[in-house]
């Protein structure tokens, strides 16, 4: 791969893809790491210079990682068995990159990381940008934090990882870090389970227009999904539908999105549509068609984790009426917690801001503090119930 100083084959320190089977859901596993010199020698000269511990098969073990631990999920429709019989939470973000902001986000995630179980990252992961440094140095980033290797991370493909200007290298360094299964698209949009919540992510540079693979595919997986077992259903997309924001607004990405996809959200009662893409922060209240409807979804831009907090509003004096709340100063992070079948808490997590001497030649906007979102949201099945 090449990276921008010029360099025409980079190789980053190894790193491999493990599947792991027959995991018990809902159930805490320990491991650690261990990183072995092949040796060439017969077995018997090997057992005459150290003890059998130190070694799996003829291969000497010189290192290892410190013991960690994960929790598998809930199984598909069930939550948390006894004795944690608790809510699910995911920590939601975007647009993360490696500034001083970003690494403020990622730290408070530690300082929280054990009331969340799963966190799930719009895009717009390292701001490498063909510079295949950055990517390692945000894998540094998060390595040094404990949550990195216990809580699971689920990303959606942004355009700054696209690496778009080598087009036969396109995407390449993102797959080649991020192995999700099922993996019959490669990561550019797919799919998963966790416990009550089926998740759906897409790619917004994958054509959305039906009849392409990625909606006939989205299309099936809507189909798939029995919402008397799944009740929360989710999506995720680099790319927003819905944005209050000035920038992006006539990208083919986010026009494309809303043409084709609305309706069928619509029609499947999905509950929230996550992205990024916008350095900024915005939730919707259950929107169709641009007006205030319960049986819509809750549309949310998070792109405020750590590369910019600063687009300009597309109306600046009052906001969009299906807009719940919306700002363009400060950093952060949401978590959404899922009580039960009918009711999730969205809570976002403000975590920082620019003084003015950091904001360039972008520009920015002084923070209101005064500005909060949480909010206790019905779950769209419901909602003629009301």
């Amino acid at each position: 791969m090449r990276a921008k100083n010029g360099q025409t084959h980079y190789l980053s320190d190894d790193y491999h893809h493990i599947e792991i089977k027959y995991l018990k859901p809902g159930t805490r596993y320990f491991y650690e790491c261990l990183f072995l010199r092949v040796n060439r020698l017969p077995p018997d000269i090997l057992r005459k210079n150290e003890t059998q511990q130190h070694r799996i098969g003829n291969n000497q073990i010189f290192s290892k990682s410190n013991e960690s631990t994960f929790l598998t999920p809930p199984a598909p429709g069930q939550w948390y068995p006894p004795p944690l019989d608790r809510s699910i939470k995911f920590a939601v973000l975007g647009d993360l990159a490696t500034r001083s902001q970003s690494r403020e986000t990622v730290r408070h995630l530690e300082q929280n990381f054990l009331v969340v179980d799963c966190i799930l990252l719009a895009g717009d992961i390292s701001y490498a940008n063909c510079n295949h440094f950055k990517w390692d140095t945000w894998m540094d980033m998060m390595g040094n934090h404990s949550f990195f290797q216990t809580i699971p991370m689920q990303v959606a493909l942004g355009n700054h990882d696209l690496d778009w200007n080598i087009e036969s290298e396109m995407g390449l360094a993102y797959e080649k870090r991020f192995h999700f299964l099922p993996y019959e698209f490669g990561n550019a949009f797919y799919s998963f389970t966790f416990g009550p919540s089926k998740h759906i992510v897409l790619s917004s540079y994958s054509s959305f227009r039906p009849g392409s693979v990625q909606y006939e595919w989205l299309l099936s997986e809507l189909r798939s999904v029995d919402r008397t077992q799944i009740p929360w259903l989710l999506i995720m997309l680099h790319c927003p539908i819905y944005t209050t924001f000035k920038i992006h607004r006539e990208e083919i990405f986010i026009k494309d999105a809303k043409l084709y996809l609305e309706s069928i959200f619509v029609e499947y009662r999905v509950n929230f549509v996550i992205s990024g893409h916008i350095h900024s922060y915005m939730r919707t209240v259950p929107t169709i068609n641009d007006e205030p409807n319960p049986r819509g979804p809750v549309y949310i831009i998070q792109g405020n984790g750590g590369r910019q907090a600063n687009e300009k509003y597309f109306n600046p004096k009052q906001a969009e009426e299906w807009v719940r709340v919306r700002d363009h100063a400060m950093y952060g992070y949401g978590t959404l917690e899922l009580l039960n079948v009918t009711h999730a808490r969205w809570k976002w997590v403000k975590t920082g801001f620019d003084s003015k001497e950091e904001w360039g030649l972008r520009g920015g906007f002084e923070p209101d503090f005064n500005v909060s979102d949480e909010e206790l949201v019905t779950n769209q099945l419901f909602a003629d119930e009301q």
